[in-house]
C-alpha cells in the first residue's frame, strides 16, 4: 500500500500481502519519512529517528498498533537502569517516538482506517506528559562537564592575569607565553572560537607553524625552490658535476 509525497496512505488494489505486518510497519516508516521530508529536515535527523523506532520495535516485539503506555515505560527504565543512558538521550529517544505515535495515529494520514481493517484495531499515542521527561533545565549536562558560571570564568581570567604579573615579577622566563595564553582564553571567548580555531590563528602569532620553520628558500636556475622540494637534490647534483668538469 503506497503512501504520497507527504506522508497519507492510499489505496490502490486489493491485492492480498505475503507479511502484512512488517510490510504495514515499513509503509508506516516510509510515510513518516515522506511527512519529515516536507517538513524540510534533514537527512540525518530522519534517519536517525527512524533508528530509534526500529530499536524500541525491536525491544517490544509488537507492532506500532498494539503498542501501550506500559511498553515505554519498560524500554525507557530499560535504558536508564540497564544502559545508564543520558538524561538528554532519554528525551530524544522520547520525542522522536512520540513523533512517530502521532503521525500515525492522526486521522489525516489513514493508518487507523487501514490498520482497522488489517488487523481490528488503530495505532494510538502511548506518549504524553506523565510518562516522559520534560525539558526543564537550560544545561542537563553532569557538574564535571559543565560550562562556567559568570562568576568561575572571572575568576579563571583573573587568575590567568595573576599568574603573568607572578611571573614577570619573579624575574623568570614564562611571562610571554602565559600573557599569550591569557589572550587566547580571551579571544576564545569573546568570539566563540573552538579549540582548534583558536590554537591555530592563520596569522600565526599564537604559536608557530611548524611545516614553515627552518625551511630556506633555494634558487636553481629562474625558479625559487625550497629545500627539501622534489628535484632540488638531482638538479643540484648536475650543477655541481658540471663545475668540477670546467674546472
Amino acid at each position: 500500500m503506497p503512501v504520497d509525497k507527504s506522508g497519507r496512505v492510499y489505496v490502490v488494489g486489493s491485492i492480498p500481502l505475503l507479511h502484512v505486518e512488517a510490510q504495514t510497519v515499513q509503509e508506516m516508516l516510509d510515510g513518516w519519512r515522506n511527512q519529515q521530508l516536507c517538513r524540510n529536515l534533514d537527512h540525518e535527523t530522519i534517519e536517525g529517528r527512524i533508528r530509534i523506532v526500529e530499536r524500541f520495535l525491536d525491544h517490544t516485539n509488537e507492532f506500532p498498533w498494539t503498542w501501550t503506555p506500559t511498553m515505554a515505560e519498560e524500554f525507557f527504565s530499560d535504558l536508564r537502569s540497564v544502559h545508564h543512558r543520558k538524561q538528554s538521550t532519554i528525551r530524544g529517544y522520547q520525542n522522536a517516538l512520540r513523533l512517530f505515535c502521532s503521525y500515525v495515529s492522526h486521522p489525516d494520514y489513514g493508518w487507523d482506517r487501514v490498520c482497522e481493517q488489517r488487523f481490528g484495531t488503530h495505532p494510538a499515542q502511548v506518549f504524553f506528559e506523565w510518562n516522559t521527561a520534560a525539558h526543564v533545565q537550560d544545561n542537563e549536562q553532569t557538574p564535571a562537564k559543565r560550562a562556567f558560571t559568570k562568576r568561575e570564568l572571572q575568576d579563571f581570567f583573573d587568575h590567568a592575569d595573576d599568574q603573568v604579573a607572578l611571573i614577570a615579577a619573579s624575574a623568570r622566563k614564562g611571562w610571554l607565553p602565559a600573557y599569550r595564553d591569557t589572550v587566547m582564553f580571551k579571544v576564545a571567548y569573546s568570539y566563540g572560537s573552538a579549540v582548534q580555531r583558536a590554537t591555530a590563528s592563520a596569522d600565526g602569532r599564537f604559536f608557530p607553524q611548524p611545516a614553515r620553520a627552518g625551511v630556506r628558500p633555494l634558487r636553481v636556475g629562474s625558479r625559487a625552490l625550497r629545500q627539501g622540494q622534489k628535484g632540488i637534490a638531482t638538479q643540484t647534483a648536475q650543477r655541481f658535476d658540471r663545475l668540477r668538469l670546467d674546472a
